[in-house]
């Protein structure tokens, strides 16, 4: 063994002795290794009971078997120096935050350990500093967690949380904003005695973010508090028929709260607002062999303040008519009427929608909505990953699903406006699973009109078409 490495295990071995002696010197759980330390030895700290938080310099290139095994490890900081960590090295270790950099090696290692044996073996915590061009500095934390798990049922439940913490200093104050998500949903599919399906899916999503501002000594200016909580309960039951259609009938029951509060520098709450929003929805439609459609849907949303007084009702009652292009694109036509009523039931206003939804074999969709009269209310289309890559691939422009009336096409070309949502994938470049503002690049989305041309369009920064080329021929 070279001196250099013999100096280097005996001080590892000294570290070692320290943190299962309990000396208090140790007591924090804050462990930094030595800056010239470059591999971290088999079964190092394996069994350690005394460690907590651990952080790496920057030198530091291998993480052995078992390095950690078994031991009390909460959390460890992993440098972008790190070539190869060992699968075992956190064996038994009940739950460890990683510290880690964008696109290192710790960072990918993070994320296949998120989820060993139906339990957090490794939440992955990305850690980002940048210099503003005012002089400030940001840091950013991102960690990110999902589980899948089978439960006794049957049912499959998948959880994903996020947790962020975003800090901005200058000479003047600080900002941070801290956010929190979690997002769980759980599926079963159930055979009932008559013979019918019914899939059920449960979600949830609870969302809460903190906004402090600081002055230039630290002081607490004030703190915003938001949050949202969504939970929605849906189940599809479909029986087949004596004639060869198929009966679906979908039931969904959401409720949604959402609020805010305001509080200043001594922790008073100056403002506070709570709404809640519940919405049920059922939806009965008759499928036929040759994949036509056709049935009802009624939706009833209620609004309600905190202490459950309605303040508004809405009701939607919609007939439906499905067909199937040669192309196998799904065309959902949908015509609704909406009733608005106040606190204590007067009707405020009703008016009719017609709504054309076009959705490809490969899961692209277009949306058009049009007032009674015809005229567009509203146009949006999410493209999918499939059809994304596929135009790369041959080199063209995306083809959305969107059919424009050429009378809608103005004198200069222009079409209405059209929300376009392209894949999350496209816009993380760097893959830290945050589109950062300079990720939305423009793209040209080629949109059909009625068979008469096409208008090439771009997307701008915030996803709508912001730049259309005049090659439309009417």
């Amino acid at each position: 063994m070279k001196p250099t490495r013999r100096v280097l295990a005996f001080v590892l071995l000294l570290l070692l002795f320290l943190t299962n002696s309990g000396i208090p010197a140790l007591a924090d759980s804050v462990l930094t290794l030595p800056a010239d330390l470059q591999i971290i030895e088999q079964e190092a700290f394996y069994g350690s009971t005394s460690i907590g938080k651990v952080i790496l310099s920057g030198n530091v290139t291998e993480i052995r078997a078992k390095a950690f095994a078994n031991s009390s490890l909460s959390e460890i900081h992993l440098p972008s120096s790190i070539t190869f960590i060992d699968e075992t090295a956190f064996d038994g270790c009940s739950s460890v935050i990683a510290r880690t950099i964008p696109s290192s090696y710790a960072e990918s290692y993070a994320k296949r350990h998120a989820n060993m044996d139906n339990r957090p073996l490794l939440t992955n915590i990305l850690v980002e500093t940048s210099v503003n061009a005012d002089g400030s500095t940001t840091r950013r934390e991102l960690g990110t967690f999902t589980e899948t798990k089978v439960n006794a049922d049957g049912s499959v439940t998948v959880r994903d949380i996020v947790q962020e913490t975003v800090t901005t200093e200058s000479a003047n104050g600080a900002a941070e904003t801290m956010t929190e998500s979690e997002k769980s949903e759980t599926t079963a599919s159930v055979v009932n005695q008559d013979g019918s399906v019914t899939d059920t899916a449960e979600v949830s999503y609870t969302e809460t973010v903190t906004e402090k501002v600081m002055d230039g000594n630290g002081n607490k200016l004030s703190t915003t508090l938001t949050w949202t909580g969504q939970n929605k309960v849906s189940a599809v039951t479909n029986r087949e028929n004596a004639n060869g259609t198929v009966t679906e009938t979908t039931i969904t029951h959401e409720d949604v709260e959402v609020g805010e509060k305001i509080m200043d520098s001594n922790g008073h709450t100056a403002a506070e607002n709570v709404t809640k929003t519940v919405t049920e929805e059922a939806v009965n439609l008759t499928l036929a062999q040759d994949g036509t459609a056709a049935g009802t849907s009624t939706t009833t949303t209620t609004v309600k303040d905190e202490d459950d007084n309605i303040l508004a009702e809405t009701v939607v009652q919609a007939q439906i008519e499905v067909t199937t292009d040669a192309d196998g694109t799904k065309i959902t036509a949908t015509q609704g009427t909406t009733t608005t009523r106040d606190a204590v039931g007067d009707v405020i206003s009703q008016k009719t929608t017609f709504t054309t939804e076009n959705k490809t074999a490969d899961g692209s969709v277009g949306t058009i909505v049009k007032d009674e009269n015809g005229n567009v209310i509203s146009a949006e289309t999410t493209i999918s990953q499939e059809e994304f890559d596929k135009a790369l691939m041959e080199n063209r422009p995306i083809q959305a699903p969107l059919t424009v009336d050429p009378a809608y096409i103005d004198e200069e070309g222009d079409l209405p406006p059209i929300k376009v949502n392209l894949p999350p994938a496209y816009y993380d470049k760097d893959g830290d699973g945050v589109v950062s503002p300079g990720e939305r690049p423009k793209i040209e989305i080629q949109v059909s009109t009625g068979g008469s041309g096409v208008v090439v369009a771009e997307v701008g920064p915030d996803g709508t078409l912001l730049i259309r080329k005049d090659c439309y021929e009417g």
